[in-house]
């Protein structure tokens, strides 16, 4: 989750990390109640999430479950068979480029359609560097 934005008053200023280089100084900063509950509350949501899960595992169960409900096992939109059975290579079902909005482009974000199960939006830009981009506006 997205903590809120906090404005820096006198008193946090005078707290803060870079107006003291002692000790003390910093362990007055972090047992302020505001700052350790903040922490605290860091740590725990840290905790809530297995960062060493691998979450694409039972990926291809679920989209093999997934297209047979919605496809009718009519269309081939996986291939399960690669690797040693965990990982799941997701084929392609379908293309759509056209010259003229792609060509010497690149992808910027693809989404989901909501509502679609087989639709996502794709967004291209011209494929230059950040400064060029900056240059050109």
């Amino acid at each position: 989750s997205q903590y809120e934005a906090q404005g820096s008053g006198p008193t946090t200023k005078a707290h803060s990390v870079g107006a003291g280089n002692s000790r003390a100084s910093m362990r007055d900063f972090l047992e302020k109640p505001e700052i350790s509950f903040a922490i605290e509350e860091a740590l725990q949501q840290n905790e809530t999430i297995d960062v060493f899960a691998r979450d694409f595992d039972k990926l291809g169960e679920q989209l093999t479950q997934f297209a047979h409900r919605v496809y009718d096992t009519r269309m081939a939109v996986l291939d399960a068979s690669l690797g040693a059975g965990t990982e799941a290579g997701i084929t392609e079902c379908r293309n759509f480029h056209d010259v003229a909005y792609t060509k010497n482009k690149r992808v910027e974000c693809i989404h989901w359609v909501p509502g679609e199960s087989d639709v996502i939006a794709a967004s291209y830009l011209e494929n230059l560097t950040y400064g060029q981009r900056l240059d050109s506006v």
